[in-house]
């Protein structure tokens, strides 16, 4: 008898649930294999991208690149090099890997929108963003590329000269700062000025009418 423990994402941290494979029913037990060699087979499409936009030799090459994606995931199957995803939640990824890897996924989508000739300002953000997190769901790499590029950020060394450029603190901003800062201490809201707000004019009086 072989009991696996199946992650059920969505019922909280570590929560899994224990199948018998032995009692599953031949019919089913294929069905099961099915759908794992699916998910398996069609992992790391970010390449491909979007091909629904895709017409003549443009999506001929997209299905020859899928094919050839899948044929290297069967074959690392086959190898016993696939290692299994992990059950961790994305609320377990850093939060600036997390941020990192949406800005990663968003562009690619973007790029997929540009090659369907769709600018993607005429696409809602939301639509992008819904796109980039099923992007990072499905491709572990992007979450890889971020933390990478992160590793890297902190590596990478200054050569600009900000006194040459002439960037220097503005004693203006400064000072209102300072002032919203005082203004907060006090705890007494600020003035129009402080807060770089039109101050309201005020209604005219209203006039007069002898009889």
């Amino acid at each position: 008898m072989a009991i696996l423990k199946v992650p059920i994402l969505k019922a909280g941290k570590d929560a899994s649930l224990d199948v018998d494979t032995d009692a599953i029913p031949q019919d089913m037990y294929a069905l099961v294999v099915l759908e794992g060699l699916k998910a398996i087979l069609n992992t790391r499409m970010s390449k491909v991208g979007a091909v629904t936009k895709l017409e003549g030799t443009e999506l001929a090459k997209a299905h020859d690149l899928a094919m050839k994606i899948a044929s290297e995931n069967a074959a690392k199957l086959m190898a016993g090099e696939l290692k299994a995803k992990s059950s961790k939640s994305k609320s377990d990824v850093p939060r600036e890997v997390q941020t990192e890897a949406r800005r990663i996924a968003r562009e690619l989508v973007k790029n997929e929108l540009r090659k369907a000739n769709i600018k993607p300002s005429h696409v809602a953000a939301a639509d992008i963003t819904k796109a980039a997190d099923a992007m990072i769901a499905s491709d572990a790499t992007i979450l890889d590329q971020a933390r990478a590029n992160l590793a890297n950020r902190g590596n990478i060394k200054s050569t600009v000269d900000l006194a040459a450029l002439g960037i220097h603190e503005s004693p203006k901003l400064v000072a209102k700062a300072k002032e919203a800062a005082d203004a907060k201490k006090k705890d007494k809201p600020l003035s129009a000025k402080q807060a770089g707000l039109v101050k309201p004019r005020a209604k005219p009086a209203a006039a007069h009418v002898a009889h």
